[in-house]
């Protein structure tokens, strides 16, 4: 019997790195976000009055 572990697993390696996606591209689109914000100097970026 051949003893294999989750992360060895092709489809376990492909759910890990999905997670880690999962949770980093978020919170990189969020910092990006206040950074713009913070940038504008007391303006407020309101959809549709441009």
């Amino acid at each position: 019997m051949k003893n294999a572990t989750f992360l060895s697993h092709p489809l376990g390696t492909t759910l890990i790195l999905l997670l880690v996606l999962g949770f980093i591209l978020p919170a990189q689109a969020i910092q990006h976000k206040l950074d713009f914000e913070t940038g504008l100097g007391g303006w407020s970026a309101i959809k549709g009055t441009s």
